[in-house]
């Protein structure tokens, strides 16, 4: 997301700019092959709307190229990625969002181009914590207002209602066609037959975002059999899609694709209405109550049940 972030605040592309993806694309002499290569064929012709709900990357890896790193960088970084959240936890990992000037700095050489494409989809040196990527993405669907995550202890008086007030809070300036461009690129994962389908509940305005990322090469990962070259599974899924009051990030190690993660966050957000507004017992299940109240009827003398 902060690569499609970039590219629009940039002017780099508009919202119905059309990539041809056939599953692959040869870039700086490299072949990068998409999701759906190994399915034998790509995304067709998708514009940004349709790369974010079904995740084709071909279609960010042309971003990518596009973009170059600096800008990329600089977008991810004012997303809140690669760096702390301010959460009042001990030892909270500050990640990385990789740039030529750290390139020098650990490796001793130049950035190349090629280095910049893994990075447009969030992979090659990227490092980023679960809830970075939630602060993020939250940030984004409340319009560029980033909240900073606290942690809140409730009272052990269940008599009592604690009520936390959010205050601390980051700005940084998104268009308001940017946010809207995301916003539903990102309620059509969920609910648009896209690679979210599996986060919808019924009556519940969710949207969100999946991602695998890949542990090591496409090669060693085909002949090893471990599972620890397994991909890593991830969705973040935010519920309403505007000015969200939940957010939830999965990280699966190790889960394979996404549809691992999807569904962990969809039972998380469901625990949080449910218990926000208790659903009422149905007709069925007062039946089935009142079916257990009563005591069992044992079986006389010649009964079969």
């Amino acid at each position: 997301m902060f690569t499609a972030t970039a590219a629009l605040e940039t002017g780099t592309i508009s919202p119905d700019f059309v990539v041809s993806c056939p599953g692959e694309i040869t870039i700086y002499g490299h072949t990068f092959h998409d999701w759906t290569f190994e399915k034998g064929h790509g995304h067709g012709r998708v514009d940004l709307h349709d790369a974010i709900v079904h995740s084709c990357d071909v279609y960010f890896w042309t971003l990518g190229k596009m973009l170059g790193i600096d800008k990329i960088a600089f977008f991810a970084k004012h997303l809140g990625l690669g760096a702390r959240t301010g959460i009042d936890l001990p030892a909270e990992e500050g990640g990385l969002v990789p740039s030529p000037e750290w390139v020098q700095k650990v490796f001793h050489h130049q950035w190349w181009p090629g280095e910049t494409i893994p990075v447009a989809i969030g992979q090659g040196a990227v490092e980023v914590t679960p809830l970075q990527v939630a602060y993020a993405l939250g940030g984004v669907a409340w319009g560029g207002v980033f909240h900073t995550p606290h942690i809140v202890s409730p009272s052990s008086d269940l008599s009592l209602k604690m009520k936390y007030t959010a205050g601390d809070t980051k700005r940084f300036p998104i268009s308001a066609g940017t946010v809207e461009c995301l916003r539903q690129g990102m309620w059509g994962v969920v609910n648009e037959s896209g690679t979210g389908v599996g986060a919808r509940l019924a009556g519940i305005d969710i949207a969100g975002k999946t991602g695998t990322a890949q542990v090591v090469s496409a090669n060693l990962q085909k002949s090893s059999r471990s599972s620890a070259f397994n991909n890593n599974a991830w969705f973040v899924g935010f519920s309403p899609s505007s000015k969200p009051e939940i957010i939830v990030s999965v990280l699966v190690i190790g889960g394979g694709h996404s549809a691992v993660a999807v569904p962990i966050a969809r039972d998380v957000i469901k625990a949080y209405y449910d218990n926000k507004q208790p659903r009422q017992p149905t007709k069925q299940s007062e039946t089935q109550v009142r079916l257990l109240s009563e005591p069992p009827q044992i079986p006389s003398g010649g009964q079969v049940r």
